[in-house]
């Protein structure tokens, strides 16, 4: 942020596009989150980001272009959107991004490289709003303490589906 935008680093790398090739000299967070994850292996990896121009809570479907994303994977996520639905009012599946079409996802990006890499996890990007949400505007811009209710609705429906 101090370089002037929230997703570069000092060095000017883009943080969120890095996952595919990180190294130390441009990308070093993501080089040493990358190898951290790939030691210890995953079964979940959740990216969370905040967008500025879509009033919604929502799962990125850029890890449906996965190449040899399987059925099981694509069920996996499926369960996940429909047991946050449950626990989550801010969270829905009618905004959000538009899927890449099969095998043309971009495999930089961390929940995509993630998906690629442990094809058994859940690996996701969950996208919240800067402002409010439009099928909740009552309740005003998200906060804090939204954010510590989405992360108790995620916890749970790990719980459930894991």
């Amino acid at each position: 942020a101090s370089a002037g935008a929230h997703r570069h680093n000092l060095a000017g790398a883009d943080l969120n596009r890095a996952w595919g090739a990180p190294n130390a000299a441009t990308s070093p967070e993501v080089l040493a989150c990358r190898a951290a994850v790939t030691a210890r292996g995953a079964n979940v990896l959740l990216d969370i980001h905040a967008d500025e121009s879509l009033p919604a809570v929502f799962r990125s479907h850029s890890a449906h272009g996965v190449p040899g994303i399987s059925k099981d994977a694509m069920a996996l996520r499926n369960r996940f959107d429909t047991e946050l639905l449950k626990r989550c009012p801010d969270f829905q599946t009618e905004i959000g991004y538009t899927a890449p079409p099969p095998g043309k996802a971009n495999t930089n990006i961390c929940a995509n490289w993630a998906t690629e890499t442990f094809p058994w996890a859940l690996a996701a990007c969950l996208e919240v709003p800067y402002g409010s949400v439009a099928h909740r505007p009552e309740r005003g811009a998200f906060s804090p303490a939204r954010c510590r209710e989405l992360g108790v609705a995620l916890v749970e429906t790990l719980e459930s589906i894991l």
